[in-house]
């Protein structure tokens, strides 16, 4: 609690001091990017409705700021992933689909795009929520195939252990303990590689765990 407590307090500082910085334009990103900083901190500490309030402050000034740009997405995407904690799956698509195709205007519509990726992740999160767990999988399932694409060259990347952990999870839920089993090995052996300068890395802990 203790950390949580300390990091909002050094992000309202900074928050703070950008306002008196761009007292005469309010409407910046730096002061955004503050405002999303605060966000996370209270979605971390599971205050949603106070995460969500600063989350819709940044976006706002965001969508000011720019026509298309990454930060917009990361604003919908945060948006959208309070809404799924809170229980709202259809508010949470609506932002995960937004972000979707603003993505797709940025990037165009690359099959192995990481941030077709992320979309397919963001939607499997929101069946895994809703319990159902064969949809969860699926998507989780396309998210990890495009990651191995993107990453060729590096398949222990955390995008693909972190992927390879959540449909362990679905299968553990679904009680296919076999087969949850082979895709927490699998990610524990991935995380174990790419970490294996830092062996007390926390996804580390968290594959041991699982």
């Amino acid at each position: 609690i203790g950390e949580y407590e300390n990091a909002l307090k050094y992000c309202n500082e900074a928050l703070e001091i950008r306002k008196k910085v761009y007292v005469d334009n309010p409407i910046n990103p730096d002061i955004a990017s503050s405002l999303n900083d605060i966000g996370s901190v209270y979605s971390s500490k599971g205050e949603y409705d106070k995460a969500l309030e600063f989350f819709l402050e940044s976006y706002e000034i965001r969508k000011k700021v720019y026509f298309d740009n990454p930060d917009i997405a990361e604003s919908l995407d945060n948006i959208g992933r309070i809404h799924l904690y809170k229980g709202d799956f259809t508010q949470s698509q609506d932002f995960y689909v937004k972000s979707h195709y603003l993505r797709k205007k940025m990037y165009g519509n690359g099959l192995n795009h990481p941030s077709r990726a992320c979309y397919f992740n963001n939607i499997a999160e929101i069946y895994f929520y809703k319990s159902d767990l064969n949809r969860a999988k699926k998507y989780y399932e396309k998210s990890c195939e495009i990651y191995k694409k993107v990453f060729v060259n590096n398949p222990t990347h955390p995008k693909i252990s972190s992927l390879h952990n959540k449909i362990g999870l679905v299968c553990f839920k679904k009680g296919d303990y076999d087969e949850a089993l082979k895709y927490f090995q699998n990610s524990y052996k991935e995380r174990r590689f790419f970490y294996q300068n830092n062996p007390n890395h926390p996804d580390i802990a968290n594959s041991l765990i699982n």
